[in-house]
């Protein structure tokens, strides 16, 4: 901790009331002969405000500083908050500040990836934990830079390829084409390449996805420099096989009442070939007592099928969340039997 010395000002006024002759002399109205500017029982920060520029992706600040000053007659007491995860504290949370003096306070900060602007706090608490004071931490990440898309989302298949296994995302700014370089996929399955694009001020990233995958979600990313800053660029997908559903996760979200649920799956083959369900189940992983759903099936034109849920009565009076897994069966011989997530919550109906 360090303390220095801080010249503690008082203040004295004192006003003199003089009525003119005329004037009736009213003690009512008459102020106190002397007023005394009273210290309050507070505490300041030194800075109030860290500005830290223009700063890319992931940059860490290991030792940022501020001095909490005490410009009381009185010790105080005081705790610090910092109102973000990304803020680590590395002095005291809490400590006493004897009169006239300061606390230099440390902290770290590690930034994330977002774009525009950053401000985030540290609140200076009270012994009764009353907010006295803050300071602020500011930054304005790629000044001047925007994204189409915060990541890149791929769908692929091993059976065929899919559209979806493509997708742009484009750099806008409102003077000149951002500048990439020393860009680099996190893993060889992810792959990009700089594509033009029709408008000034814009460069356009377009990012693919091998069918190497397995069967499931994937994640990666995309880093490099834009504008000479650091930035991340996060991907994720679902790879399939054969078969495509959508969603990814069947979500049921709210159920109150029996029969139909609004929430629906699409399943379909990649090929583009009609496909054919032969039976359909629920196994329940964490089930709620009483609570059972109805499968049923409708062929589309174009060869999905739309799975439907129905809500058997009675509905459990509860407010309750409900996990498992829809098994289709299918007969195919590249992907014969295939397991979807189920989830969703039961809620007490509406009062009317």
């Amino acid at each position: 901790m360090t303390l220095v010395k801080s010249p503690i000002l008082l203040l004295t006024m004192v006003l003199i009331y003089f009525p003119t002759p005329n004037e009736p002399i009213s003690l009512a109205a008459v102020p106190h002969a002397s007023v005394y500017a009273e210290i309050e029982n507070s505490v300041n920060v030194v800075p109030s405000v860290i500005q830290l520029g223009a700063v890319g992706h992931g940059k860490k600040y290991p030792d940022l500083t501020f001095d909490v000053v005490n410009p009381t007659d009185q010790p105080q007491t005081v705790s610090l908050r910092p109102t973000c995860g990304c803020m680590k504290l590395k002095s005291l949370q809490s400590f006493t500040i004897p009169p006239g003096e300061r606390f230099t306070a440390q902290f770290q900060l590690s930034l994330g990836r977002g774009w525009g602007n950053f401000s985030k706090r540290i609140d200076v608490l009270g012994q009764n934990r009353q907010l006295l004071t803050s300071v602020s931490v500011t930054a304005l990440f790629h000044p001047g830079v925007k994204l189409s898309a915060m990541e890149a989302v791929l769908t692929t298949s091993k059976s065929s390829k899919l559209p979806e296994s493509s997708t742009k995302v484009t750099f806008i700014s409102s003077t000149k084409n951002p500048q990439l370089t020393e860009l680099k996929s996190e893993d060889p399955r992810i792959q990009f390449e700089i594509v033009d694009s029709p408008a000034e001020g814009e460069t356009t990233l377009e990012v693919h996805s091998l069918s190497t995958w397995p069967a499931g979600r994937f994640s990666s990313k995309i880093t490099g420099l834009c504008n000479g800053l650091p930035f991340i660029l996060p991907v994720r997908g679902r790879a399939f096989g054969l078969l495509i559903h959508e969603p990814h996760s069947w979500n049921l979200k709210q159920v109150r009442n029996s029969g139909p649920i609004a929430e629906t799956m699409t399943v379909s083959r990649a090929d583009g070939k009609p496909l054919t369900i032969e039976s359909m189940r629920v196994e329940w992983l964490r089930p709620v007592d009483g609570f059972q759903v109805t499968l049923l099936q409708e062929s589309q034109n174009d060869g999905s099928i739309i799975i439907k849920a129905i809500a058997t009565e009675p509905v459990p009076k509860v407010n309750k969340g409900f996990y498992g897994k829809v098994i289709l069966t299918t007969g195919l011989e590249e992907e014969p039997q295939i397991e979807i997530d189920l989830l969703g919550v039961i809620q007490l109906p509406k009062k009317n």
